[in-house]
This record gives C-alpha cells, sequence and structure tokens, in this order.
C-alpha cells in the first residue's frame, strides 16, 4: 500500500467526496468543493490579468472594425458635404483684354487702319435651389478705345446687369433635383448607424471572446490536473508491480495514459495562447509586462434576466443598428429612383430675367463736314454701373423652353434599373430581418436553458468524480485495473469539458442578444 497519496491524487479524492448518485443537483458547499481545485489552477495560469471591462475599453480604442465604421461614416459625410454643395451659392467673376486691327472701313475715321481696345469684366453670383430653381444675378462691364476719329465716346463704358430665373416644371423639379441629396443623407444615416452597430458589436466579440478564453483557460487547467493525476498514477502502478500487487501491463497503460495527457496538455495549452491572441488581435493590445498570454480575471456571470423571447425579437427589430442602416439604403435608393422617374419627363422649363443698362465715356467732337457733332453723355465707369443697377434703361424678359427626347431611352432606362434595385434592397432588407429572428430565437433558447445546461455539467462532473473516486479505492484494493482509471479519467476531462463550455455558453448568449438587440439587452424595459 502506498503510505500518502501524491497531491494531484488527494485533489481528485476531495473533488469526488460528496455522494450524488442520489442526489439530483449539488448542495452549494458540494459545488464550492467541486470548483475548488480547478479554480485554484486557473488563478495559477501564467499570463498578464485582464478584467473584462478592460478588455472592452482597449476594443474601444484599438478594434479595427470601428476604425472601418468611423472611416465609413466620415466618407458619407464627405459625400453629404459634395451634393450639398451643388446647392450652395457661387460668386463668379470675368476679366478679358482684346485688341482688334482691321483697315477702316469707314471714310470719316481718319485713320487707314482701325485700331480697337476692349476690356471686359464680369461678376456674379449664382445659385442653385433643392427644387431645381436657378438664380443668376449678373454685372457686365465693358470698356472700349479706339484711334477712329468718327467716334462719339472714347474710351466707351457700357454697363448692363441682369437678374435671371430658370425653374423647371417637369425634369429637374423636386424629387428629380434633390434626390441624390436625400440619398446622401439617408446614406449618412446609415453609416452612422453601422457606426453605432459596430461599436456594439466589437464589444459583444469582446465579450464572446472573453468567454472563450475563459472556457479555454479552465479546460487547460483541468487538463494539467489530469496530467498530475496520471503522473500519480503511474507512480502508483510502478510501486505496486514493485510490491508484486499487478504486472507490467498495468505499468504500461499508465504510461500510455501520461504520455496522452501529456499531449493533450500540449494541446491545451495552444489552444489557450491561440484564445488569447484572438482576444489580443480584437482588442488591439498585446499582453503587457513580458506576458505572452492574457488570464482572464472575472468569471462568467451565474445567472442573466431572461425575458420572453417575443419581447426580444421586438427589441431587435427596433433597435439592431444594422437593421437600421439597411433601412436607410432602402430609402437612399427609393430617393434615386424617384429622382430618376422625374427625369425620365420631358424637360420644360419657364424662365424670366430682368435687367438695366448703362453708358457713358469721355465725349468726342466729331467733324462732319462744317458741322461739329457731340453727345451729352459723359461720366466714367462708375456712373455706367450705376445707371445699370438703377435700370435707368430698363429690360425684361419671360419664356418657355422644352424638350422631348425621342425614345426616352438613357432616362427610362435609369428609372428601370433603380426600379429594380429598390426591389433588391428591399428584399435583403427583409432577408436580414428574418435572420435576425432567426438569431435573437435561437441566442433566447440558450438563455434560458443555460441555468439548467450548468445544473445538468456540474451534475455530469460530480458523477465522473465519484466514479474516478471509486475506481481509486477499486485499483487499490486489486478490484480493478490501470487501463479502467484511464478510461475512467477520459470520462471525466470530457464532463469538466461540458461543464466549461456550459458556463461559458449562457453567457455568449446574453453577449449575442446584446448586439442583435443594438445594446438594449439587458434592460429593465426589455426584462418586464
Amino acid at each position: 500500500m502506498i503510505r500518502s497519496l501524491p497531491r494531484s491524487l488527494a485533489i481528485w479524492l476531495l473533488l469526488a467526496a460528496p455522494a450524488v448518485a442520489q442526489q439530483p443537483t449539488l448542495p452549494p458547499l458540494a459545488r464550492a468543493v467541486l470548483d475548488s481545485a480547478v479554480t485554484v489552477e486557473l488563478a495559477s495560469l501564467p499570463g498578464a490579468p485582464l478584467t473584462l471591462d478592460e478588455a472592452r475599453r482597449l476594443a474601444r480604442g484599438g478594434a479595427t472594425q470601428l476604425r472601418i465604421a468611423d472611416a465609413t461614416a466620415d466618407a458619407a459625410r464627405g459625400a453629404l458635404r459634395s451634393e450639398r454643395g451643388d446647392y450652395q451659392p457661387e460668386l463668379y467673376g470675368e476679366g478679358l483684354m482684346t485688341r482688334d486691327e482691321a483697315p477702316a472701313t469707314n471714310p470719316f475715321s481718319g485713320v487707314d487702319i482701325e485700331t480697337n481696345e476692349q476690356t471686359r469684366g464680369e461678376a456674379g453670383l449664382r445659385w442653385r435651389a433643392p427644387l431645381g430653381t436657378q438664380v443668376e444675378a449678373s454685372l457686365n462691364a465693358v470698356r472700349t478705345e479706339t484711334n477712329s476719329g468718327f467716334t462719339l465716346l472714347d474710351p466707351q463704358y457700357d454697363a448692363f446687369g441682369e437678374i435671371r430665373v430658370t425653374q423647371p416644371l417637369l425634369e429637374g423639379f423636386g424629387v428629380g433635383e434633390r434626390g441624390g441629396l436625400t440619398a446622401a443623407e439617408r446614406r449618412l444615416e446609415a453609416a452612422e448607424a453601422r457606426r453605432e452597430g459596430a461599436r456594439v458589436s466589437v464589444e459583444s466579440l469582446v465579450d464572446a471572446a472573453y468567454w472563450t478564453l475563459y472556457a479555454t483557460g479552465r479546460d487547460f487547467s483541468v487538463q494539467r490536473l489530469i496530467t498530475e493525476r496520471a503522473e500519480a498514477l503511474l507512480e502508483q502502478a510502478e510501486t505496486r508491480r514493485r510490491a508484486g500487487l499487478v504486472g507490467p501491463a498495468d505499468v504500461a497503460s499508465a504510461r500510455v495514459f501520461l504520455a496522452q495527457q501529456r499531449q493533450a496538455e500540449l494541446d491545451a495549452w495552444e489552444l489557450l495562447g491561440e484564445a488569447s491572441d484572438a482576444l489580443a488581435g480584437l482588442i488591439g493590445a498585446r499582453p503587457a509586462d513580458g506576458y505572452d498570454l492574457y488570464r482572464p480575471v472575472d468569471e462568467p456571470p451565474a445567472d442573466f434576466p431572461v425575458p420572453d423571447a417575443d419581447t426580444l425579437v421586438t427589441a431587435a427589430e427596433a433597435g439592431n443598428h444594422e437593421l437600421r442602416g439597411l433601412e436607410r439604403e432602402v430609402a437612399a435608393v427609393r430617393a434615386q429612383r424617384d429622382q430618376a422617374g422625374r427625369n425620365a419627363l420631358p424637360s420644360l422649363d419657364v424662365f424670366g430675367a430682368i435687367g438695366g443698362a448703362g453708358l457713358t465715356g469721355t465725349p468726342q467732337e466729331v467733324a462732319f463736314g462744317d458741322t461739329i457733332i457731340t453727345t451729352p453723355i459723359s461720366g466714367g465707369l462708375a456712373d455706367g454701373l450705376g445707371e445699370a443697377l438703377r435700370r435707368e434703361y430698363g429690360n425684361w424678359q419671360v419664356g418657355l423652353t422644352f424638350a422631348v427626347p425621342i425614345g426616352n431611352g438613357q432616362d427610362g432606362g435609369e428609372r428601370d434599373r433603380l426600379g429594380a434595385e429598390v426591389v433588391r434592397a428591399e428584399q435583403q432588407y427583409e432577408a436580414a430581418r428574418r435572420r435576425l429572428e432567426e438569431d435573437v430565437r435561437a441566442a433566447h433558447r440558450a438563455l434560458a436553458s443555460g441555468r439548467d445546461r450548468l445544473e445538468v455539467a456540474r451534475f455530469g462532473v460530480a458523477a465522473a468524480s465519484e466514479q474516478v473516486r471509486i475506481g481509486v479505492l477499486d485499483y487499490e484494493n486489486g478490484r480493478t485495473s490501470a487501463f479502467e482509471l484511464v478510461r475512467l479519467a477520459g470520462d471525466l476531462a470530457a464532463a469538466e469539458q461540458s461543464y466549461s463550455r456550459a458556463l461559458v455558453r449562457t453567457a455568449r448568449a446574453a453577449a449575442a442578444l446584446r448586439q442583435l438587440t443594438g445594446g438594449a439587452y439587458p434592460s429593465e424595459e426589455i426584462d418586464q
């Protein structure tokens, strides 16, 4: 007989101590004993300690998904600004100087080659309204100098101003003009909704990755305990063989079991590293202080509120940001379709203008035979501009223009294309809504059965531990073999892994519901 049990064997006997065969559930004290050894091993894992709140905080600053969503929203905001720019007033101006030489055709000009120098200037304000109305106010001035002796003003200043308004009545009116701006507004709303959805999604993904790391760490801790048990089993088998109580087969079985468990421990360690790397990649931060891994500090909550499934579906349809984004995309495509439908009509525009002119310059005397001719008009450029603005020589005009494209292939085809795009966008929205309901109901079922699943998993671990306890006693009394202990240890490992999955599955379902409802779950309104 062995004088003292190894540490790991003593741990397993302690774990298996509660008699659970006649109990449907374990009492609290038994649960504490059941979890104690694994909890100690889990707390001793090498790694940088990390809380769930700290992981969320790091993710908000380093998650690439959030940066992409921010950039997408900024791009949509830039597109909207571009569309709005088409409806902002525009100041414009133009200046031009010309010089023309030509043989004199006027016998009174007094020169052989007539030279005309002209300086033109134009300034104005243009504006296009979202209804398609175009308004333009302009002021022009022309200064003309000539070497001809047959001119009454030299230099001569011509000025004229005009306010012109053009209003489409069919094509380009209302939605035909504003459709692009409306579509850009809806797409910005979609991008903003998706950005908020990305924030909720990242936090939910961090929660899921955090609990996955917790479960993986717990599985590794369990596997390390089983490896220690395998070492103790081999030591006991060798001791019993030397005492002549068992044969070489038991020692060989114990060695094979130990090799398998060491290999399983290496595999579990690699899975733990992969889970930690996945979390680090999600939050955008590696473990500090020279650690290779993160070690979760928090434990999965024991209980979550479980509202009615229909209530959760309603909350998800109202708050899911991705669904909201798709809804805004549908509205954007509809605006473009309405614009194309309006612009497929013939064009009919009404226009009107009102203006004034001015004429000034430096008077010249012109000899016409014995008669000297001059003009009472005089003044500088400012005088001419003042006459134009005061409409001393006024003018106005009003009219209609129309155009009917034969066949209407281009605008009609665009209208038909966008009509099909609306149908596709609407169906994408409906498909997303149905998937959302499926996901919400699936997460609700996982949440609703979480408490029972955890109790069943606890019961399974306790039952497997009891099997191991009985198996160890039978082995010490020669009633079973090392091979049977190997099988029982495998059952215990499987039960512990099921318990780890049960611990985090409910937490992951709660995280999924938080994402699906746009952050509304859990809340008092939904819980009621």
